[in-house]
């Protein structure tokens, strides 16, 4: 009752986890609360409780079929408090292994606050078989519309237009989200019943009711793994989401996002202290990699951020060595020497004052990965600073160089191939090419001298380390097969581009004013209509065309984003995205090229061949036929334009 100064237990502590609570907002005495129960094993306290005294008593008003169901998500219906849909959710958790969904599993409805419920099913259009985690949404300014999320034997996303009467299953898109179990929750914006949002390991969102998804958030946006959503009711723009790294606050609708600092937000796995006065503390966190920072000191002013310091992304066992080791009889804090690492994560060592001094002496032994090797440097930098990375042959020949930017304060992780990689491969139905990287080989085997160099007045920056590249030489047949790979992509990304270069103009065109030029309601554009009809049939009809076109390049994008098991068309089954990640793992992920590898890349060009195809057929005549028609027309609109 003070803002949360003080609380006060109000009982339900067999429940173990609670997952969601509301309060009545016209009688706040009135309290619902979905409890999942224990994660481990089974017990009684599980489902929906209710209080109609403001938490003092608490009555079981849905219970699951057994003692594994509880309740993993409630939701009132913004205009009506009494009516809420629950799903009660069957699961197992044990150290070797996890069951989501069960006999016990569904999606329930009530309209007099908990008294009575109706359990919705197949007959109701919802998947037929056991269900399992089911996230749910209900948009505050049109609650006739219901959203799910299903976990079933063919999982996927539901709509109810009738306020949760019937359903349809509206789409099956990998980014509508993924692992029930851990994620699983959707909200629904409280000005546009069309826009509903996911949060799983990214955030995605869909504009038009659930059936197309698109990622708002991914890993470059914000912190993975999302678990909380709230969006202001009043103001759908101002949004606030919980992760795994801590509070993210976006005030337009997603498109960018602001960092919350100063919660004090983490979860450390295992901690170890070194020997240092004052000790320093060492630990791993959740998805956050390891940190060390000081216990305590004896500045004003107290502990800063800056004063932890990432020093892997690794397990604990390592900086347990570093802590142990490295701390007895060694002066820590007069070496100006940082941290170095290569693949698989070999650490040098972990000295405290700034610079990045690796030593010469120093080296890594890296094995010979088909992409090259990777480097780690962690730099403190007391001011931005732009460097130069080169690396060398034992002989002293200069074979690559970078150009590396560091920013200020704090540690800065960066991953550095040996190699200049062009392919940035598909993340979630996009492929991206580093079109300014051109495509190399691999690191030959042998021993190389990484040499990091500042500014000429700041030879703090300025630096060397050895690392031996262990493995064999690929075979000039791998390398050409890798060559010929990423020219399939490359060609994949631009078949890709060009449906949305399309799919651009054809939303312009559709917004088009035809205007009667020479009074006599002539139609000589070639699109059927009844003949007289004048500028309002040619107008509607050209509409029409321009809407088959979309709806064929959006049947075209889905070759590229194919769900698995999803048949557009009979002859291609799966996406192309999954035939190229196959090729890229089979070819590029072997250490030579075995059938297996030449097989998946004769794949990979035959299912883009089947791609470029349909592209091609639809860009030539649907497409083509749009063109003709303004081309032919121009005269009757005032302006339209062709992006290419």
């Amino acid at each position: 009752m003070d803002g949360g100064k003080t609380w006060t237990f109000m009982g339900l502590e067999n429940t173990k986890t609670i997952h969601r609570i509301l309060i009545n907002p016209n009688n706040s005495q009135q309290i619902f609360v979905g409890a999942m129960g224990s994660v481990w094993g089974p017990n009684p306290d599980r489902g929906v409780y209710r209080s109609d005294d403001g938490g003092k008593t608490w009555k079981l008003i849905l219970a699951g079929a057994n003692a594994t169901t509880g309740c993993a998500e409630l939701v009132m219906d913004p205009q009506n408090p009494q009516k809420l849909f629950a799903n009660l959710y069957d699961f197992e958790r044990k150290p070797w292994t996890f069951r989501s969904g069960g006999p016990g599993s569904g999606l329930y409805v009530t309209y007099d606050g908990g008294n009575t419920w109706k359990k919705l099913t197949s007959k109701q259009g919802l998947p037929e078989g056991d269900l399992g985690r089911i996230g749910i949404a209900i948009p505050r300014n049109n609650p006739k519309r219901v959203y799910a999320l299903v976990e079933a034997k063919k999982s996927g996303f539901y709509r109810s237009d009738d306020g949760g009467e019937t359903w349809h299953k509206v789409s099956d898109e990998e980014n509508a989200g993924n692992r029930p179990f851990y994620y699983h929750e959707i909200y629904a914006d409280p000005e546009n019943e069309n826009r509903v949002y996911s949060i799983w390991s990214q955030v995605s969102v869909s504009e038009d009711g659930g059936e197309h998804w698109k990622i708002l958030a991914d890993w470059g946006a914000i912190h993975p793994d999302h678990h909380a959503f709230l969006i202001h009711p009043l103001n759908s723009q101002y949004i606030i989401n919980g992760n795994d790294g801590g509070l993210n606050i976006s005030y337009d609708g997603g498109n960018s996002w602001r960092y919350a600092e100063n919660i004090p937000v983490g979860q450390f796995y295992h901690i170890d202290v070194d020997q240092q006065q004052p000790y320093n503390i060492y630990g791993g966190l959740q998805d956050n990699g390891s940190w060390v920072g000081p216990a305590y000191h004896y500045k004003h002013g107290g502990i800063k951020n800056f004063e932890w310091q990432e020093v892997l992304f690794d397990g604990i066992g390592m900086l347990e060595k570093v802590a142990k080791e490295y701390a007895q009889g060694v002066k820590l804090d007069k070496k100006p020497i940082e941290i170095a690492g290569a693949s698989p994560g070999y650490l040098a060592r972990f000295m405290s004052n700034s610079g990045t001094h690796f030593g010469a002496q120093t080296e890594f032994e890296a094995p010979n990965k088909p992409m090259g090797v990777w480097v780690d440097m962690w730099v403190k930098a007391p001011t931005k600073l732009s460097l130069v990375g080169k690396v060398y042959t034992e002989n002293g020949k200069l074979i690559r160089t970078h150009h590396l930017g560091f920013d200020s304060t704090g540690y800065y992780r960066f991953p550095w191939r040996m190699i200049q990689d062009g392919v940035r491969f598909p993340q979630h139905g996009k492929i991206n090419l580093k079109d300014d990287l051109p495509p190399g080989i691999e690191v030959q085997p042998g021993r190389y001298k990484l040499v990091v160099s500042g500014p000429s007045d700041s030879a703090l920056f300025s630096d060397s380390i050895w690392v031996t590249v262990s493995g064999d030489a690929k075979s000039v047949e791998w390398m050409n097969a890798v060559d010929s790979l990423m020219r399939v992509v490359k060609r994949s990304t631009d078949e890709f581009e060009r449906l949305k270069m399309m799919e651009r103009n054809l939303n312009k065109w559709e917004q088009l004013e035809f205007s009667e030029v020479n009074g006599n309601g002539s139609n000589n554009s070639g699109v059927s209509g009844k003949s007289g009809s004048g500028v309002d049939s040619l107008q509607s009809n050209f509409r029409k065309l321009v809407r088959s076109t979309k709806d064929s390049i959006a049947q075209l994008k889905l070759l590229f984003m194919l769900p698995e098991g999803y048949r557009f068309y009979e002859d291609i089954t799966v996406r192309l995205n999954d035939v190229l990640y196959n090729a890229w793992g089979m070819v590029a992920g072997a250490e030579v090229l075995n059938e297996n590898g030449k097989i998946a890349l004769l794949n990979a060009v035959r299912e883009y061949n089947k791609v470029h195809n349909r592209v091609n057929a639809v860009m030539n005549k649907e497409y083509a036929k749009c063109l003709e028609i303004l081309q032919r027309e121009k005269d009757r609109v005032l302006y339209f334009e062709v992006i290419k």
